[in-house]
């Protein structure tokens, strides 16, 4: 029985049945490792000696227990992700439940961390991928999640700041409270949440950032105004206020500071100040809020810029080459192909192209259609990743034809000379990073949503 059919049983209203003892034949050592990896896995057989109350072996007995356990994690992921099972419905969200627990078992007893790795699950799911926005509606429920379990910390008092000259203010450093917790959406998560939550108001399209506050024992979320997400992402990594101020001026120049330290400091989301200032430290601190806020676009900026740089650099190239293979068809190969691909065979018969093989027909043939295919397929983003793996193949056997057939100096690494190896290292690379993350946004395969 697979992991949501004893979880749907319950939806139906009959409940997930309980168990007697399970025992172990004398002699015999079933550890807890063994039982676990067991009930997580339905297609793995019970145990060897593992017996029920009577001394038989531990068979339908033990699938009670493994429905117990995918009833308990499935009622868990829906206590945990209560938005989420009604954007997609209960029983949608019990199967669901079901696939995640054989994809990502739980990794703690606490069951606080478990679906920790579900927000980045629903962005690969490809049943999904027309609801976008599911992926960021969960990790604000995991940051909720988070905020509610974090440590307590006392407030800074009220009129903290009004003891501060604006000078000394503007250098002062702010500690956030544990349970202080923020998500930036391109989707309006905040809205999403407050309609399914709280009965409000249809959302409306648009990105959204929410900061999570704790004054006692409920988190609860706000979304933020324009500007106020990069100053707090400034705050936590230990930028001044002022240089924190002044990284968000540069980009709103009407920016109300009051507005988001009045909210913070009303949510008791501040627990200290810090008015010593330690010059390096302030560099570095200014350093990370330039800059950290990068990191939120690694996915999306590094594939995009690494496919424009294959553009401007290798596309036409081997688009080129490619076509200085032809002579009047794909099917025939020129001299130039010839020579170039098997240099000594060609000079062996004056680049005679009636005297050459199958063999060697074949693999000019089929090397013209990578080069003319494989950067095609990379330019527009689709199959990205299977065609920078067939370039890395490409690049490899361009390498050693190069060295092999036209004698060029391969050279090496950690010398003053730019050589033939440093060069196609750095194209190797750059296809690695498409392997690695794909194509980005623009392009086919988000269209077609493939992974």
């Amino acid at each position: 029985m697979g992991y949501g059919c004893a979880c749907l049983a319950r939806a139906r209203g009959r409940g997930c049945p309980r168990g007697a003892g399970i025992d172990t034949d004398a002699g015999m050592t079933v550890n807890q490792s063994d039982i676990r990896a067991v009930l997580l896995d339905t297609s793995r057989p019970v145990p060897e000696g593992l017996n029920d109350g009577h001394g038989r072996p531990a068979g339908r007995r033990f699938n009670v227990y493994r429905n117990n356990v995918a009833c308990s994690l499935t009622q868990a992921m829906r206590t945990g992700f209560p938005v989420i099972t009604k954007l997609i419905g209960e029983q949608n969200m019990d199967g669901l439940s079901g696939l995640f627990l054989r994809a990502h078992p739980p990794a703690s007893p606490l069951m606080m961390h478990y679906g920790n790795a579900f927000p980045a699950y629903l962005e690969q799911m490809p049943q999904l991928q027309h609801l976008p926005y599911l992926a960021d509606v969960a990790r604000l429920e995991l940051a909720l999640r988070r905020a509610y379990h974090a440590a307590d910390a006392a407030p800074i008092a009220p009129d903290a700041f009004g003891r501060l000259s604006p000078e000394a203010l503007m250098q002062t450093r702010l500690t956030l409270a544990p349970s202080v917790e923020m998500i930036r959406s391109n989707y309006p998560i905040h809205g999403i949440w407050a309609f399914n939550m709280q009965d409000g108001q249809k959302p409306a399209a648009g990105a959204e950032d929410v900061l999570i506050t704790r004054i006692e024992f409920d988190p609860e979320p706000h979304r933020l105004s324009v500007g106020d997400a990069e100053l707090i992402e400034a705050l936590q990594v230990g930028a001044p206020l002022g240089a924190a101020y002044d990284h968000v001026l540069a980009q709103k120049r009407d920016f109300d500071l009051g507005g988001i330290l009045g909210l913070l400091l009303g949510q008791n989301a501040i627990t200290s100040l810090t008015t010593k200032d330690w010059p390096m430290y302030s560099l570095t601190a200014f350093h990370n809020a330039i800059f950290a806020p990068l990191a939120r676009y690694d996915s999306r900026l590094t594939p995009t810029l690494a496919r424009l740089v294959f553009l401007l650099v290798l596309f036409f190239y081997y688009w080129n080459s490619a076509m200085l293979k032809i002579d009047g068809s794909i099917f025939s190969p020129s001299a130039g192909a010839f020579g170039q691909i098997f240099p000594k065979a060609a000079e062996a018969v004056f680049y005679d192209v009636t005297q050459m093989t199958i063999i060697q027909r074949l693999t000019i043939f089929l090397g013209t259609i990578a080069e003319f295919v494989l950067p095609v397929l990379i330019l527009v983003g689709l199959l990205t990743r299977l065609a920078a793996i067939g370039m890395i193949g490409f690049i490899l056997v361009q390498t050693m034809v190069d060295v092999l057939g036209h004698g060029v100096g391969l050279g090496g690494f950690f010398d003053s000379a730019q050589g033939l190896l440093d060069q196609r290292t750095m194209w190797v690379f750059l296809m690695l990073v498409l392997v690695i993350q794909g194509a980005g946004p623009l392009a086919l395969d988000r269209l077609l949503k493939l992974s």
